[in-house]
């Protein structure tokens, strides 16, 4: 399974919105198994190190602060759905370079 499966998922929906208005009424398994039908292979475990990894790397490198309950990140994310939250807020933040490394499976930089 592939982290970076997961990344080029979430870039798919962001440059699609019709394919992500599908996406973000369903559920974590609902979005794995039709992610997979689809052919992204990434597995539960893979997400959560991916979005694991986005908001630490956010808090420390990209905000400079502790990472903890007082980081701001937090606030961004109140309001909005999950999917919402990392295609359309977390995920702008990293450039293509930043999400390679991070996409690598186990390669790149961790929390």
């Amino acid at each position: 399974m592939s982290e970076k499966s997961f990344i080029d998922f979430l870039h798919s929906l962001q440059s699609d919105p019709v394919r992500f208005s599908a996406y973000d009424g369903r559920n974590l398994d609902q979005l794995t198994f039709h992610a997979q039908n689809e052919g992204f292979q990434f597995t539960k475990s893979d997400i959560g190190q991916v979005i694991g990894t986005l908001e630490f790397q956010a808090v420390s490198a990209k905000d400079n602060e502790q990472f903890g309950a007082e980081s701001g990140l937090w606030r961004d994310m109140w309001g909005c759905r999950r999917l919402d939250y990392l295609v359309n807020r977390l995920l702008p933040r990293f450039s293509a370079e930043e999400l390679s490394v991070i996409g690598s499976d186990g390669e790149g930089a961790r929390p």
